[in-house]
């Protein structure tokens, strides 16, 4: 039970090395994660917070930090469906979010968030308004499903965890698991510069060889959890075989591929705006820690080893500007304010870049947008006239006014030169749109590239169809075209996938064909086209958190794939989906289980903890 209440308190933000996670390359962005207001943060379990104080009984100075954790339910510029949320309790501890998504659908009720856990017997669901949630309590509290009758209640809505977070660090209570995972607890040292580079690359300090092994050993760790699932109930005899040859480890893992270069090696850059560490206003750098820790602070990216110099000093320029300008800095904390973000992308040779600013757009009226960007056009001008070996050759200006701060459904506008840029891959040359995802180190990736193609080089042959999901830009498949029959690439973005199909013509490669869709929705139609003896080989390289599990599922039927490529940027994250593969078939899990043949990982991230793993596995 207490486990169960601590996952429900525990703040569902993902974090990298305190800072936040906008991609699925585990890249250090901008900001951390907002405010409870948002979507993935995970209810709270009632008004007396994580910690099981009793409001009524704290002192007046933690009444008045209490009231502050509420603050954005009140806020009259944004709405929060937190205030009108109910826990729903006696569910299966089976039943899945689309499950009961359907149950309250069947009920004709439309919630804005459903929440529920594996093996939760509750549920949290929040509404538009309060009609809506009474709707709700009526029809669920009492109500007969499976054999067993379902309780509603209201819910108290999640505390900030920021202001959380502030109350604790005043009181000198102990700090979130979050906290203590990068820094034990300890309260950080050093100049301003050191504490930055501590937070966004925290193996900087550790010499190169040392960094390597370190991750090497982490990788293993998790992999080991992996084994302990696989030699219980979802054992196969082949699995526990080789993870009883391997030391616990479910294969052979190789040592992590080092990557060509280590410092300034990032051709994407995601810079917040906010306060300096002393007050300073309009700061452009990183963020020292995580919302979920109490922190907004901003500092300078100057001396931070992964950056590249002309990412800084795009980084510095845009500072200048925005202190020019009397609009405010967005605050992450009570969400007001106009300047948000600064994203640089670059390619290898840091000779062509592209700088996107994003805004928030309160208060912001059409003529008052292209006055910033015509401000930002004039600036940025002057500044490559007066500095001929600066690479900015593009400027875009996108409003984001969603409370996460990552949505693309408003276009950037192009300020002047072009929304795309050109990279080179192993002699592939790449169109990289400005909201495309790309793997953040272009030497390290072709590493990885020339791995997975060792790997799988015995299979491809020109009878071979070579599915490619998650693809992106089509780099993977592309670089590797030339061995196969045929490439079908699958990806979300509908950005990427145009750039994939601009890729392929503008290398001459002519036997690909891609399809915007989720890979969920794609693939299982799709794999009931391909001849029963037609020969597949699988790259999935799908974002943090895995693949679906009706992608896992299809990949588990189609009979054709004897070989599959895994490449994630968290082995924590993609564990189920690892298991799922290679669990023994079942009714509900049919096909021929996969084997986990091999592991290694390449540093695509050096100084920081994070590396892309590759996991090899083949048909049983």
């Amino acid at each position: 039970k207490k486990f169960l209440l601590a996952m429900d308190s525990e703040p569902a933000h993902s974090e990298v090395e305190g800072a936040a996670m906008c991609e699925p390359c585990a890249e250090p962005a901008c900001a951390p994660p907002e405010p409870a207001a948002a979507a993935t943060c995970a209810p709270g379990e009632d008004s007396a917070g994580e910690d099981g104080d009793s409001q009524d009984e704290a002192p007046a100075a933690a009444q008045d930090d209490r009231s502050a954790e509420l603050d954005y339910t009140r806020r009259e510029h944004e709405f929060t469906s937190e205030i009108y949320k109910i826990r729903v309790d006696g569910l299966s501890t089976y039943m899945s979010v689309g499950e009961l998504k359907k149950l309250l659908a069947q009920l004709e009720l439309k919630p804005v968030k459903v929440k529920k856990a594996n093996f939760w017997s509750y549920a949290f669901v929040t509404f538009r308004d309060e009609a809506a949630k009474a709707a709700a309590l009526l029809k669920l509290d009492g109500y007969e499903h499976r054999k067993g009758t379902l309780a509603a209640a209201p819910a108290a809505a999640l505390r900030d965890p920021y202001h959380l977070a502030k109350r604790k660090n005043a009181g000198g209570q102990e700090k979130s698991k979050r906290a203590r995972r990068d820094g034990g607890g300890a309260a950080p040292t050093g100049t301003p510069e050191e504490m930055l580079n501590d937070k966004v690359t925290p193996l900087w300090r550790m010499p190169y060889d040392e960094q390597l092994a370190t991750k090497k050993t982490e990788l293993c760790n998790s992999l080991q959890k992996i084994s302990r699932q696989l030699t219980g109930e979802f054992a196969t005899p082949t699995m526990k075989a080789q993870i009883a040859a391997n030391s616990g480890l479910p294969c052979p893992v190789d040592d992590v591929i080092a990557s060509p270069i280590r410092d300034g090696y990032r051709n994407k850059c995601e810079f917040a705006v906010g306060q300096g560490p002393n007050g300073e206003d309009k700061v452009v750098g990183f963020v020292y820690g995580a919302y979920t820790e109490g922190t907004v602070a901003v500092g300078s990216p100057a001396a931070c080893v992964h950056v590249p110099a002309a990412a800084k000093r795009i980084c510095a320029l845009f500072q200048d500007f925005m202190r020019q300008s009397p609009l405010p800095a967005y605050d992450r904390v009570t969400h007001l304010g106009t300047w948000r973000q600064l994203t640089v992308r670059n390619n290898s040779a840091q000779d062509t870049m592209l700088a996107v600013v994003i805004i928030h757009g309160q208060g912001l009226s059409d003529a008052d947008i292209d006055g910033i960007a015509a401000d930002l056009g004039r600036f940025f001008t002057s500044a490559r006239e007066s500095e001929p070996t600066l690479p900015l050759q593009s400027l875009l200006l996108q409003v984001d006014s969603s409370v996460s701060g990552v949505s693309t459904e408003t276009p950037p506008r192009i300020v002047f030169g072009q929304d795309w840029f050109t990279e080179t891959v192993l002699g592939i040359n790449l169109r990289v749109s400005a909201n495309a995802f790309f793997q953040v180190n272009t030497r390290a990736t072709e590493r990885l590239i020339d791995q997975i193609k060792e790997w799988v080089r015995a299979d491809l042959n020109p009878q071979t169809v070579l599915l490619d999901v998650c693809c992106g830009t089509g780099m993977l498949g592309l670089c590797m075209a030339a061995a196969v029959e045929k490439v079908v690439g699958v990806e979300l973005c509908v950005e990427a996938i145009e750039d994939a199909k601009k890729n392929a013509e503008a290398n001459a490669i002519a036997n690909v064909a891609y399809a915007a869709k989720k890979a969920e929705d794609f693939l299982p139609s799709y794999m009931q086209t391909l001849p029963a003896a037609a020969a597949v080989v699988g790259i999935v390289d799908p974002p943090r958190g895995g693949l679906h599990p009706t992608v896992v599922a299809a990949i588990r039927r189609c009979n054709q794939m004897k070989r599959l490529v895994f490449v994630s940027c968290s082995i924590d994250g993609a564990a189920q989906n690892i298991v799922n593969l290679c669990r023994p078939a079942t009714s509900r899990c049919k096909g021929a289980p996969f084997v986990l043949e091999r592991v290694c990982a390449v540093d695509m991230f050096p100084h920081t903890r994070h590396v892309e793993t590759l996991l090899l596995l083949r048909r049983e």
